[in-house]
């Protein structure tokens, strides 16, 4: 199945994926997610050579050899221009997605972090409308 992501989506996936995938996986599935960890570490390196970039374009104060630093006085400029660049770009992956009734509840993962990589996941929507369904709220609860 081919989706497309977004460059922030790209960025903030790597992290929660990496955890993902230290978890014990089915062969089909770790392969699965192997061979797209590849191409998010492949996107993710451009991305960290722009942001590099992008700060080497407002850091003017800082000597070579040091540290490279957004001054305080140009950090709304450099963020306004890197969550643009983030936002203005898609990436296409051809991936099979992973039916998540194959995974173990074994699995532990924070619901911020299991957001950023849905994409990841088939039908996570209605498996996330289920839940929500099959949760009923009483008046005690209120």
């Amino acid at each position: 199945m081919t989706f497309e992501l977004k460059l922030i989506e790209i960025y903030n996936a790597k992290l929660p994926l990496e955890k993902f995938l230290r978890q014990n996986l089915p062969i089909k599935t770790s392969f699965k997610l192997l061979k797209l960890r590849n191409k998010i570490d492949s996107e993710f390196e451009l991305i960290e050579k722009q942001r590099i970039e992008l700060v080497n374009k407002y850091d003017t104060e800082t000597k070579e050899g040091s540290e490279k630093r957004v001054p305080a006085d140009k950090q709304q400029e450099f963020f306004k221009e890197w969550l643009d660049f983030l936002n203005s770009e898609t990436v296409k992956f051809d991936f099979k997605k992973i039916d998540i009734d194959e995974l173990s509840e074994d699995i532990l993962m924070t619901p911020e972090e299991l957001s950023l990589i849905t994409f990841i996941f088939d039908d996570f929507e209605n498996i996330a409308v289920e839940v929500i369904e099959d949760d009923p709220v009483s008046e005690e609860t209120l």
